[in-house]
């Protein structure tokens, strides 16, 4: 429905991509599939939308610079790996969001680090919560840690903004 409403009827310049290292700055893309997220994403800056048919396997961190925003809607389900540790994303599920995968199932891996996001998670399916499964060994602090950026509607707001216009015709009788 996202997808639908949100990538077909955007402004900006759409981009059908098969890996993550195609995605540039004011644009909104496109994933037939899954997308796997292998290698490290470093120091991001570029503002953009991914909309995933599949499922976003997270194997690796994502950084952003402070001028980058990437927001991430999977059709299926985001699975973040036990041994990632940082996400600079939002990310929003029609399936389940889980994070802590051991590359097989959503089963926490005791001894896993702590995850950190700097962005948000979003599932959109009631039946299908976010499951929090990360297990670390230090239970005096969180095993996740999610931080609501504010950056994010107002670097993507030039993405699926749409200007209002109006305008009327008048006549003058003579």
């Amino acid at each position: 429905e996202l997808f639908g409403q949100f990538y077909s009827q955007s402004q900006a310049t759409r981009l059908e991509i098969t890996s993550i290292s195609e995605v540039t700055d004011q644009r909104v893309h496109h994933v037939s599939g899954s997308l796997t997220i292998a290698s490290p994403v470093t120091s991001y800056s570029s503002v953009a939308t991914i909309f995933i048919d599949g499922d976003l396997n997270i194997n690796s961190n994502i950084t952003s610079a402070a001028s980058g925003a990437w927001v991430f809607v999977a059709g299926g389900n985001i699975n973040i790996r036990d041994t990632v540790t940082q996400i600079d994303a939002v990310l929003i599920s029609s399936g389940v969001i889980c994070t802590s995968h051991n590359g097989t199932s959503c089963t926490g891996v005791p001894g896993s680090s702590q995850l950190r996001i700097n962005g948000s998670l979003i599932s959109l399916n009631r039946a299908t919560p976010i499951r929090f499964t990360r297990q670390i060994v230090n239970t005096n602090i969180p095993s996740e840690i999610i931080n609501a950026q504010p950056k994010y509607p107002v670097l993507l707001r030039g993405l699926f903004s749409r200007s209002i216009q109006k305008w009327s015709e008048i006549s003058s009788v003579d």
